[in-house]
């Protein structure tokens, strides 16, 4: 709604928003999916098996770390070369899915105007940290081949740069140090902060 609605709009029909846990810069772990395939920890998959339909998600492609927000980093890492995340592009013809460029194109701005300009509504984020987040990959050989792994600081799906993003257009920003991605939701301080912003809506 940012870019689609005027800010009468909003102002009418938006009280606030609450991103728990948002990945509005993307995650570095996308990388790894769309090179070698993520089995998700799950028994008796192999991550390339699952790859090809991994690739087809186009919420994937919108999850792929944004260039303003990682910057120069290396997230992947070759024989021949380094990866950032402006150099989207070479990564998928690398990897033999050089259409994903064009999915990537179609998704790409969804929110990434959210990395310097406020919603325009009320923003209350709310996020874990201080959980070993993947950050960096290290190929020696083929891309079908598991990488190696460098760990940074994050909720173990997103990493901090990507959640810190909303500091810069939020009312209100709480992290948990040690909350994961998904387990923040069970944090009874989390709900309440929910309610609360809830509340305040109710009662206007």
């Amino acid at each position: 709604y940012k870019s689609m609605q005027t800010q009468e709009w909003k102002d009418t029909y938006v009280h606030a928003w609450v991103p728990i846990s948002p990945a509005i810069g993307g995650t570095v772990n996308e990388m790894k999916l769309f090179a070698t395939g993520s089995s998700e920890g799950i028994p008796g998959v192999s991550s390339n098996t699952v790859r090809g339909e991994q690739r087809s998600y186009e919420s994937n492609a919108w999850l792929l770390p944004d260039a303003a927000t990682y910057g120069d980093d290396v997230l992947v890492s070759t024989t021949d070369r380094n990866y950032t995340a402006s150099d989207l592009d070479a990564f998928f013809t690398d990897i033999d899915f050089a259409v994903g460029t064009k999915i990537r194109a179609r998704v790409a701005d969804l929110t990434g105007s959210l990395a310097t300009a406020s919603p325009g509504v009320p923003v209350y984020c709310y996020y874990g940290t201080g959980v070993d987040t993947e950050a960096f990959y290290e190929y020696s050989g083929s891309f079908d081949d598991e990488p190696v792994v460098t760990m940074g600081d994050g909720d173990g799906t997103v990493n901090l740069k990507s959640l810190e993003l909303c500091k810069g257009f939020s009312e209100e920003v709480k992290a948990f140090p040690g909350e994961t991605h998904s387990g923040l939701l069970d944090s009874s301080e989390l709900q309440a902060l929910v309610v609360s912003v809830a509340t305040i809506a109710a009662s206007n």
